[in-house]
């Protein structure tokens, strides 16, 4: 079951991340953009509403793969079907 968009949409109008995502906004292209001391899902909320304002690919980058699992689960709640892809590292360690 999705978490309704109105979690979003309630979240949108809090000014930290919407400085958050002015900062974002204006970084020069390439540039990292960085959010640290965020624990639990708010960072895939961070992700999910910065894809819904700024309509721009975001990339995100976690410790390992289960961490970057559980972020995505996250993200497939949060955004309509499709929106957020998965890329498991391919590298394969011999036997």
């Amino acid at each position: 079951m999705a978490v309704p968009n109105s979690l979003l949409s309630l979240y949108r109008g809090d000014r930290r991340l919407n400085e958050f995502l002015r900062r974002w906004a204006t970084a020069p292209k390439g540039e990292r953009v960085a959010l640290s001391g965020a624990a639990g899902s708010l960072p895939a909320l961070v992700a999910a509403s910065a894809l819904a304002e700024l309509k721009q690919t975001v990339v995100v980058l976690r410790s390992d793969k289960e961490e970057a699992a559980y972020f995505f689960n996250d993200l497939e709640k949060l955004l309509p079907a499709g929106s957020a892809l998965f890329f498991p590292d391919s590298y394969r360690r011999p036997y």
